[in-house]
């Protein structure tokens, strides 16, 4: 996908129990994603980590302190609606 056809910076994000404003997703830095996919790799559970990382990156602060509150399941949904409403 050629970056001129991602929804443009901020997108706002939603699941029942989250509600706040990222940057797309697709606009983090590589590096993540790719440590991302050898975390994956080496089934350490590292995911998750580098997951929080990206989120800090996108989410803004006062966001971040909402889904630090979130269980690890309200936040994993966060991240797939994330993915999904960058797509979008």
């Amino acid at each position: 996908m050629n970056s001129e056809y991602l929804p443009p910076a901020p997108i706002e994000v939603v699941t029942p129990n989250f509600r706040g404003v990222a940057q797309n997703f697709f606009t983090i830095p590589m590096h993540l994603l790719m440590d991302l996919k050898a975390a994956r790799e080496e089934k350490k559970g590292d995911e998750l980590l580098l997951m929080l990382d990206a989120c800090e990156i996108a989410f803004t602060n006062h966001d971040m302190e909402k889904l630090q509150d979130l269980s690890i399941n309200d936040f994993l949904l966060v991240v797939q609606a994330w993915v999904e409403q960058s797509h979008r």
